[in-house]
Formats: C-alpha cells, structure tokens, sequence
C-alpha cells in the first residue's frame, strides 16, 4: 500500500513539475591514504637518528598536533616527554656553496655599462620526517615517511640586482632555522592530509522522463532512498530499455545506493547511445576512479594482514 502511495504521489510532482528533475548528491567516502586507527593520538617529540635535530622535535611535534587537530576529529594532544603513540625521526640536511660573481650592468645616471664584484650564496635545505605509529591494537608498528625541500636558486626573494633570475644575493635568503620551520610545517600538512578520510563527492542532474517508473524514482531519489530508486528506474527500464534517461538515472541511483559496478555497467551502456555526452563520462571517470580506490584499499588491507601475521 505504502508503494502504491509514493508511485501516485510520484506522477502527481512530475505532472506538476513539468520537465524539471533534481540535481542529487552522491558521496563516497574513502579510507585515508594512511590507516591510523581510530583511537587518541599523543604525539611526542621527533628526534633525529643520532640525537640531532632534536631543537626542532618538540616545534614538529606541536605542528603535527595543530595539523591533525584541523584535518580529523579524533583526539589529538602532545605527549609528556617521550611517551605517545605516533613519534618519529628528524633528518635536516643544509648544503651552502658561496662565493663571488661579475656582475655588468647599465647606468642610467652616468649613461655608462658599469661592473660590479657582487658576493654570492646558494643555500640548499632537505627535510625529511619519519613518522611512526601502530595502525590497529597489535599490529606491528608502521612508518610512514615526508619530505621537504628549498633551494635558494628558485626563491624569487633571493634575485640580485636588477632582478637577475640567479637567486644567490645572500642577504635576501632565509635564515637557515627559518627555512627548516616552513619546510617542516609542509611535512607536517602532508602526513594530515594522509591520515584525513577522504571521499568523492558529485552533483548529478537527474534526468526527466519515463513515465510512473521514473517519476517514482525520482521522487525516492528526492528523499534519498536511493535502493527504493534503484528499483523504480529499474522497472522502468525493463519495461523500456531503449529509454536512456530512465538508464542514466539508474546508474545515478546504483551508485548513490553504493552498487558501483552495476553502476558503472549502466554508465557505460548509456555512453553508447550518446557518445559525447560530457556528464556521463564525467560519471564513467567517477565510478572508475571509485572502483580503483577500492581495490587498492583491499590490496593494503592485505598486506597489513600479512604483516601482522608474519606470513
């Protein structure tokens, strides 16, 4: 009985709405990159592997904190002195090669190409963090590794006189702390991001058409009761499946119901009949793209049990 009344109430908003279909949101949330369970993270103090670089463990540490504080919702503090589940190395490698250069150069005032005898300074800047951490209760610990890096030669802060591409005037070049911190706060931003779930998200306008079926799915479609639409295009399209609206808005409805595979058969079949229609191959990317993170998260999950199992 309750069908009959959405399938009436259906026709009753198409015959009103005319031509018009609703643009519906589909999301698919993703695993993070980098699997940290789901538990209070303390953060301690990074140190170098032989003691060094450890003025900027306790500055990462904070920066690392702040970072997963702002990507997730989970817990995050420092930890007290060296205790905290997620900990790691600091390596800080500083390169500085000086030295002098000719430089020619026209004055305007005395109307004459005069030379100069100008100090020069590259300075080269590689960070790299490990960060370590058990991804699940048990499990083996994990490392995970970032990496920053500067170079005084592409600074545009650090041009000479008369804004000469070579960037070696050495009073115009950070300090070498100053560099570090940047270059620390990009490793920190990076692994955040790493351990944030992430997801694929799309507007799809739905598309007019098909009759009861389609208007019944549609209306599920408006109420988000996405396997309720699966149906409804579904016997649509059984009933007219040269219809390629009512086929499109079933592939919409699979993949917002999670059915990515069928989705993707009934995306593909609808790109057959309009080969250029730009919106559906956006779809086909999409539930490709999705299909893919899939598989990739079941091969990792695969490994992490290996690992764990000592096989």
């Amino acid at each position: 009985m309750q069908n009959h009344r959405v399938l009436a109430g259906a026709i009753l908003l198409s015959i009103l709405a005319g031509c018009e279909a609703p643009v519906v949101s589909v999301r698919h949330p993703l695993p993070p990159d980098v699997p940290i369970h789901e538990r209070p993270i303390a953060v301690a103090e990074f140190r170098g592997p032989d003691g060094g670089s450890r003025q900027y463990g306790r500055l990462y540490a904070a920066q690392l904190s702040d970072r997963l504080r702002a990507t997730g919702s989970r817990e995050v503090h420092l930890a007290t002195g060296a205790e905290g589940n997620l900990h790691g190395l600091i390596e800080c490698k500083v390169t500085e090669h000086a030295g002098v250069r000719e430089l020619r150069y026209w004055d305007a005032s005395s109307r004459t190409l005069k030379t100069e005898v100008v100090p020069t300074l590259r300075r080269d800047v590689d960070v790299r963090v490990v960060h370590i951490f058990p991804p699940e209760p048990g499990a083996p610990e994990a490392r995970v590794e970032t990496r920053a890096s500067y170079s005084s030669a592409g600074d545009p802060r650090t041009r000479g006189k008369s804004g000469l591409l070579r960037g070696d005037r050495p009073e115009a070049i950070p300090p070498e702390e100053d560099i570090i911190k940047e270059l620390l706060a990009t490793c920190s931003d990076e692994f955040a991001m790493m351990v944030r779930p992430k997801g694929i998200s799309a507007d799809v306008a739905l598309r007019p058409g098909g009759g009861a079926e389609g208007a019944a799915g549609i209306a599920a479609m408006e109420s988000q009761e996405f396997e309720a639409a699966v149906r409804h295009f579904g016997d649509g399209v059984a009933r007219s499946p040269r219809n390629v609206n009512l086929l499109f808005n079933l592939a919409v409805a699979e993949e917002a119901a999670g059915h990515a595979t069928e989705s993707l058969k009934h995306y593909e079949a609808v790109l057959l009949m309009l080969p250029k229609d730009a919106a559906v191959q956006q779809a086909i990317d999409r539930v490709r793209h999705l299909l893919a993170c899939r598989q990739h998260e079941q091969a990792l999950q695969g490994m992490l049990r290996k690992a764990a199992t000592g096989e």
